[in-house]
Order: C-alpha cells, then structure tokens, then sequence
C-alpha cells in the first residue's frame, strides 16, 4: 500500500492504474499505517500473555477479556467504516465509546496497581490495549471523512447533472 501511495504522488498514470483517486489512496493509506500500528500492540499483548507464569484472578481476566473484546470490535468496526461500506453511525459509535473504554482500561489499571498479587506487566497490556482503541478511532474518523467527501461528491455531480439537464431544457 505505501508504494503505491507513494508512486501515486509523484505519477498519475499509477493513480489511474489503481483506478482510485489520490484522496482515497490517502484514506487507505491513513487506515493501512493505523492497521499496522494495532497489529503491532497486538504482537505485544501476546508476547506479555505468553510471559505469564501465574494464572490471572478471574476477576482480571473477565475484565481483560471484556475491554479485549470492545477494543476488538471497535477496530473491527472502524475497518469496516472504511473498506466494507460500513455505517456512519456505526464509525461514529467507535468515536464515542474510545473514552469510556480508555476510562475503563484506566480503572482496572488502577485495581492491577491496588493489587498485591496482579504482574506488574499486565500495565502494558492495558496500554496496548488503550493505544488500540485510539487507533480504532483515526480508523473510524478516515472513515468518516471520507463518507464526507464521497457524499460532497456525490451531491456536487448531483447538482451537475441537474444543471446540465436544466441547460439542455432550455436550450431545446
């Protein structure tokens, strides 16, 4: 994807091989380096698991599962937003709940802090996890901004067409 965008810039004969505009050669490109930056806490959350030696308590490990899953669906979502027509309310959903999540993932670090027993690397699985929502949410704003700009588009050849058609019926 960064080659293309990047041979894009400078030739418009590749933009036209891809048969994408530069703007959405941008969006892709904004949402492939986010995507990278999630698989990368990913591979951190799962090298720190790995680590583990001692079980969590099970109230830990429900409430890592939980945010694990909200932090799952909101970049889910948010790809969605951009590559398979998904809904704005839903990208606008990510958007909303990125705080209460980050506000969750604080408490429980809180109660691993709080905790005499809880691994003192769980904390990077809770940033990891906290950095995935936040990238979850520049996914879901690409998303929407570029459901803007395909909607302004739409609307603009809208009004072309429309004026076209009202000059033909004049002219005739």
């Amino acid at each position: 994807m960064s080659e293309h965008f990047t041979r894009a810039l400078a030739r418009l004969d590749e933009v036209d091989a891809l048969g994408e505009t530069r703007q959405e050669l941008f969006y892709l490109h904004t949402v492939a380096r986010e995507v990278e930056r999630v698989a990368d806490h990913t591979e951190c959350i799962a090298t720190v698991v790995s680590e583990l030696e001692e079980p969590l308590s099970e109230g830990i490990t429900t409430e890592l599962e939980s945010l694990s899953e909200v932090t799952r669906d909101a970049v889910e979502t948010a790809v969605d937003a951009v590559f398979a027509g998904g809904s704005v309310e839903a990208a606008r959903d990510v958007l909303d709940a990125k705080e209460a999540t980050l506000s969750d993932l604080e408490s429980l670090e809180r109660e691993l802090f709080e905790a005499q027993d809880a691994d003192y690397r769980l904390v990077r699985v809770l940033d990891s996890l906290g950095q995935t929502v936040e990238h979850a949410s520049r996914i879901a704003e690409a998303g929407l901004r570029q459901s803007i700009c395909c909607d302004e588009d739409a609307d603009v050849a809208d009004d072309v067409a429309r004026t076209d058609g009202e000059r033909q019926s004049s002219a005739t």
